[in-house]
């Protein structure tokens, strides 16, 4: 076991991890809270990387638009207080209060068959040769935990959970619960055992916290590199009143589970989106991806990068359709996203713009979730005939809104524009990467 102080969140803490149960209502944040203020201005900027280093660079009717970059410019000696001051930014009441970014809806263009990619678009999987990203598996580590909620408040917050969520399914029949009317099969669960949240793959998933001006949101997020965080692009940038621009205080709670944060909780330094999400941020998009870089924390006494701690999911681009895929999230329709989610589905159909739709009963909440093909840890003498274990396919996107009965969720196609954000995740920082 790590010896290390955990940061909590102090919203509500787990009673089922591996210690046993102690008390704490709602407590104060940690000491390590107080610390510089916000002022410290982040700078956008647009950049483009020429190279791709990752792998093939398909190029197709990719965009060839600029990324656009949020980056907080502090020197050295301010970056431990910009980092700070985020972190002082989400107090208890502000976690607690965050809201569920509504998942973007659009409709899909084709129900009734899975057509071919190349009905919907010129890009195709086959047109192309896929780059890759590989995963890296840690072996298990874990923390102590810091605080504990009492028994009695922690099954109010349960019970709390479960009857919003028996409301919203009060009127379903029985019948739809794996598949909607998009006709789309899927099975959805809570991870079992629950605890799994804390072993890789599933530990690479979080909650990620943020602010817009009109209020603070939830989305989702996981690890795909050393500090590199995979999000939805409209989980860190939008139109709001007119104006196309950056969210801020961008905060990721890997493996979060009713106000825990049994891995800490990481602020961001830099965050890259593609131009085609920079230009128009709006669904269904060939690009609503983002990649935020996690800035370093201090764990035990060593200073620590997120993905060589947890390990990170690896990604394949253009393997999103005729696939089957691992979703997973937060959605708060489901335990008031409270705890991990997954959702597995083989049947899809290929939508406008690059997307392809999944069978699945998670909205809001889960946008920026990973889209996994083979998650999981290999048996031995497994083979795999497709691409290798926890590549990162897909981002959940858009859904099908207020009407529940449809339930998939859709997801921009990794191209080439994730391959050239990818790469200057990469060079933005010593390490990022390897």
């Amino acid at each position: 076991m790590d010896h290390f102080s955990m940061s909590t969140l102090s919203v509500v803490v787990d009673t089922e991890v591996e210690r046993g149960t102690r008390s704490s209502r709602f407590a104060p944040v940690t000491a390590w809270f107080l610390a510089a203020s916000l002022a410290l201005v982040p700078t956008v900027s647009s950049a483009f990387l020429s190279t791709e280093n990752g792998g093939s660079g398909p190029t197709g009717n990719d965009s060839s638009m600029a990324p656009v970059v949020l980056e907080n410019d502090a020197t050295a000696d301010q970056d431990m207080a910009f980092s700070q001051g985020v972190t002082r930014y989400w107090t208890s009441e502000r976690l607690m209060n965050a809201q569920v970014l509504d998942m973007p809806v659009t409709d899909l263009t084709d129900m009734d068959s899975q057509q071919s990619f190349d009905d919907m678009t010129a890009v195709t999987p086959q047109s192309h040769a896929s780059a890759r990203g590989e995963g890296k598996a840690i072996p298990n580590r874990r923390s102590r935990l810091h605080q504990r909620l009492d028994r009695e408040a922690l099954k109010a917050l349960i019970k709390a959970a479960k009857d919003r969520t028996d409301d919203a399914n009060s009127t379903l029949d029985n019948t739809t619960f794996d598949r909607g009317t998009a006709n789309l099969d899927f099975s959805s669960s809570r991870l079992v055992p629950r605890s799994a949240r804390t072993a890789y793959p599933y530990r690479t998933v979080g909650k990620l916290f943020f602010s817009k001006p009109d209020g603070d949101y939830v989305c989702s997020a996981s690890i795909i590199g050393k500090r590199l965080v995979l999000t939805a692009g409209h989980c860190v940038y939008g139109n709001h009143d007119g104006t196309k621009q950056f969210w801020r205080n961008f905060l990721f709670v890997p493996a979060f589970y009713y106000g825990q944060a049994p891995y800490q909780q990481w602020s961001w330094s830099y965050v890259v989106i593609p131009g085609s999400w920079a230009a128009s941020p709006s669904v269904p998009n060939q690009s609503d991806f983002a990649i935020i870089e996690a800035r370093d924390r201090v764990v035990g006494s060593s200073l620590t990068r997120i993905g060589a701690w947890l390990g990170h999911l690896g990604w394949r681009t253009y393997s999103l359709s005729n696939n089957h895929v691992k979703q997973m999230g937060y959605p708060c329709n489901l335990d008031s996203c409270q705890e991990m989610h997954q959702v597995d589905s083989g049947d899809y159909v290929n939508n406008s713009q690059n997307t392809v739709a999944y069978g699945s009963d998670m909205r809001g909440g889960a946008s920026g979730g990973p889209q996994v093909m083979n998650f999981g840890n290999p048996s031995v003498g497994q083979f795999l005939s497709l691409g290798r274990m926890n590549q990162v396919v897909g981002v959940n996107s858009y859904g099908h809104g207020t009407n529940v009965f449809l339930k998939y969720i859709g997801s921009s196609t990794l191209n080439s524009e994730f391959v050239t954000i990818w790469n200057m995740a990469c060079a933005h920082k010593v390490g990022n990467c390897s």
